[in-house]
């Protein structure tokens, strides 16, 4: 695939969903005459959007470049995407986030040093750098903004 049809596809991506929150906001308009309403900052946003796509998309098709795209690890970055949606999907279904969100991070960690070479003394940092996010994320949301997750 080229980069001008890259390009292309993630511009259609991002004008869809521009047109999907669209959509969706028509039915937040304003109750009352002359009041803007929840609907109008996303709108306006997405319309923003919606025009920096279509100057995106003439700037690529006058001078887009036609040489190959090619994603370095191809593999990795769909194993990551896989494990992010059975993450979430979990998340949904067990619970536990903070425990699946260290796992998680492990994981990935692991998935992303195994080229280089995995010993104890990257498992034990991968364990460490997991377990400072997990513990951050946690003071975070059950004790400064009280989100129970």
């Amino acid at each position: 695939m080229s980069y001008r049809s890259v390009n292309l596809v993630v511009f259609a991506g991002i004008v869809a969903l521009c047109l999907a929150i669209i959509y969706a906001m028509q039915s937040m308009r304003a109750p009352m005459e002359g009041d803007i309403g929840a609907w109008f900052v996303p709108s306006a946003v997405a319309w923003l959007i919606i025009g920096l796509c279509v100057v995106g998309v003439i700037r690529t098709l006058a001078v887009g470049r036609t040489e190959t795209f090619v994603i370095p690890a191809f593999g990795r970055v769909l194993i990551s995407i896989l494990i992010i949606a059975l993450f979430l999907v979990s998340w949904v279904y067990l619970g536990a986030f903070y425990l699946q969100m260290f796992v998680f991070l492990m994981v990935l960690s692991l998935i992303y040093r195994r080229p280089v070479g995995i010993d104890a003394r990257q498992i034990i940092i991968t364990t460490a750098v997991s377990a400072a996010i997990t513990l951050f994320s946690y003071i975070v949301f059950a004790h400064l903004i009280y989100v129970d997750l």
